[in-house]
């Protein structure tokens, strides 16, 4: 007797078991075999199905579901905003990483020359500012202005040179290197406020 109890116990929990097996026709054109709901949260619907664990976006969701199981648009909306602000913080950190790498190397080689005048070295010193080695390679003295440089940030970004400045802070609008000599210029650019100041690498205007 007490045999017979136990099996008709066991029959009665594995009919409960398949009554509470679902088939969800999804809006995407999937049906998903839904076992057990676990867990639900502002966006997403999570379930047991016979292959594992599935979450489901609950717009997704056969009207009649959608009803017991509400999208929240204001938490949604609340969760991408903040989704954004951490990828923006994300890259903003990425190119603080990117200013301090470059600090560890002061000198930077630049390519690209301007009529027998070259770029030798960079040396970011500080926001909107790089000091660029510079050497003449032609029989006779140049001259450099302050309009012929574009420097690009750490971000990529690209800019035009403003005016040029030395250790004291003069402001200069341009400067002669005399035949097969160097020397290094502090140049000062144009950077919108709001944009990452920090300098990466100069060239010539016309490249």
């Amino acid at each position: 007797m007490k045999r017979f109890l136990v099996v008709v116990a066991l029959l009665g929990l594995a009919m409960v078991g398949r009554a509470e097996t679902q088939q969800w026709a999804l809006t995407d054109g999937r049906t998903v075999t839904v076992v057990k709901v676990l867990s639900q949260n502002p966006t997403h619907v999570t379930v047991r199905c016979p292959d594992g664990i599935l979450q489901i976006d609950k717009r997704q969701l056969p009207e009649a579901l959608q009803e017991q199981y509400p999208y929240d648009a204001v938490a949604a909306a609340a969760k991408q905003s903040a989704e954004a602000a951490a990828s923006q913080a994300a890259q903003e950190q990425a190119a603080r990483r990117a200013q301090l790498d470059r600090s560890h190397s002061p000198q930077r080689t630049v390519g690209g020359s301007a009529g027998g005048v070259a770029i030798v070295s960079i040396r970011a010193t500080g926001p909107a500012l790089a000091y660029v080695t510079i050497t003449n390679r032609t029989a006779s003295m140049v001259e450099v202005t302050r309009d012929m440089f574009i420097g690009e940030t750490v971000a990529g970004l690209r800019f035009p040179s403003q005016r040029f400045t030395n250790p004291r802070g003069d402001h200069l609008t341009r400067i002669r290197i005399a035949a097969n000599a160097t020397t290094e210029i502090g140049v000062i650019f144009e950077i919108p406020e709001g944009e990452v100041p920090d300098i990466g690498a100069v060239y010539w205007r016309q490249q």
